[in-house]
């Protein structure tokens, strides 16, 4: 009786089973689609993700931008360094006790001399044999001596003349009566550095203005010399 029991619930449940393999698909069915949804939920999430990801890179190059500020407030402070260097050059002048013209001797509050004519003397001195030409010195002296004026002589009087340039002043040459007098020319290059040769024939020291005007290399009270003049007070 049991036996024909089982056959019967056996033979009812496979009539059935079309209509429990439709039901399992559509089960499935429904699963699948709630499980893509979910999906599309999570890609979602990463979008939005990536959205904070670009906001935080936009914050750095800000920072970027300030560091290339940083670097122009380098650049001024080069600038002012240049300026500071432009300050140092325009000293000029002679140097104290030397000069050029007799402004440069006011500290000193002496007289400006050019080279080799500052007075070796204050108070002049009567020569021993006063002359008024040559002759009285050829007969009184000697043959090379002469009548002139000398050092610290108030007066003419006998000197010993010249025997060769060497004896004689820078532009000058010794004359066959032992006077030294200016040295003859033809052309500037006859005459030493700083002389130019006159029209009529002669050495003279060149006129100038300031340094440059062909001196070698100073301008000294109007002419060149090959030195500075030097402030000197007048011996007593």
């Amino acid at each position: 009786m049991e036996f024909l029991s089982w056959m019967h619930a056996i033979y009812r449940l496979v009539k059935r089973w079309p209509l429990a393999l439709l039901a399992a698909a559509a089960m499935a069915t429904s699963c699948s689609g709630n499980d893509d949804g979910g999906g599309s939920g999570g890609l979602g999430g990463q979008g939005g993700s990536g959205g904070a990801t670009a906001g935080s890179g936009g914050a750095t190059a800000g920072s970027g931008g300030a560091t290339a500020g940083s670097g122009g407030a380098t650049a001024g402070s080069g600038g002012a360094t240049a300026g500071s260097g432009g300050a140092t050059a325009g000293s000029g002048g002679a140097p104290p006790g030397e000069c050029r013209v007799q402004e440069d001797c006011a500290d000193e509050s002496a007289p400006c001399y050019a080279p080799g004519t500052a007075p070796r003397c204050g108070i002049c001195m009567r020569p021993d044999v006063t002359c008024s030409d040559d002759t009285v010195c050829h007969e009184m002296v000697g043959p090379t001596s002469i009548c002139g004026i000398k050092d610290c002589m108030c007066e003419p009087g006998c000197i010993e003349g010249c025997a060769a340039d060497s004896d004689c002043e820078l532009g000058q040459q010794c004359a066959p009566d032992h006077h030294c007098t200016a040295k003859e020319c033809a052309a500037p290059a006859d005459c030493p550095a700083n002389f130019d040769c006159t029209d009529d024939g002669t050495c003279s020291r060149r006129a100038c203005a300031v340094d440059g005007d062909g001196c070698e290399p100073y301008c000294v009270l109007g002419l060149c010399y090959d030195s500075l003049g030097t402030c000197t007070l007048p011996p007593p």
